[in-house]
């Protein structure tokens, strides 16, 4: 399947969930699969085709009210080649796109997952915005999407963020 991303998780029934950038039927669009703990039970749920549904589930999955939550790099749509999506999918592989972001204009390029708080999802987009430098955006589970920060107002400000949001407890 190509290079597994960082974000497994496991359920209650010990079954490992993840995602791979890259390397499936649809011109290395990346795919979402599940394995045992113990090895067994390899399967690929969803083949990303890279168009319709984007490319690239870099990010981390999140379970959420019985469903998975996930993000990808970009998408090849012709009116929309850069900008990513966020999905949702059974477990056993039925997917949902929630949300096509536009690219240039706001979130592209989520490559790193995202974080729930709240029954709220947020993340970052190392590209778009309104200075073309990322995002820190949330989504709901329904796919309503607010662009929360742009960054590169000033060379002060950071550009490009690459990690997940984290959050803190203390």
């Amino acid at each position: 399947i190509g290079e597994a991303s960082v974000g497994f998780f496991a359920d209650l029934k010990g079954v490992l969930y993840g995602t791979s950038g890259g390397g499936n039927a649809y011109y290395l669009a990346g795919a979402v699969f599940k394995i045992k703990m113990n090895g067994q039970g390899y399967a690929v749920l969803r083949d990303f085709t890279g168009y319709v549904d984007g490319r690239g589930p870099n990010g981390n999955l999140v379970p959420y009210d019985g469903l998975l939550y996930g993000t990808t790099s970009s998408g090849l749509l012709p009116s929309n080649p850069f900008g990513g999506t966020v999905y949702s999918m059974t477990p056993s592989g039925s997917e949902t796109v929630l949300h096509r972001f536009k690219g240039l204009s706001n979130p592209s390029a989520v490559d790193a997952g995202l974080v729930l708080l709240k029954s709220t999802f947020y993340g970052t987009s190392d590209g778009g915005g309104k200075y073309g430098d990322g995002t820190v955006f949330s989504i709901t589970p329904s796919g309503t999407e607010h662009l929360l920060h742009s960054f590169g107002s000033s060379y002060f400000d950071g550009r490009y963020p690459k990690c997940r949001l984290a959050v803190y407890n203390g």
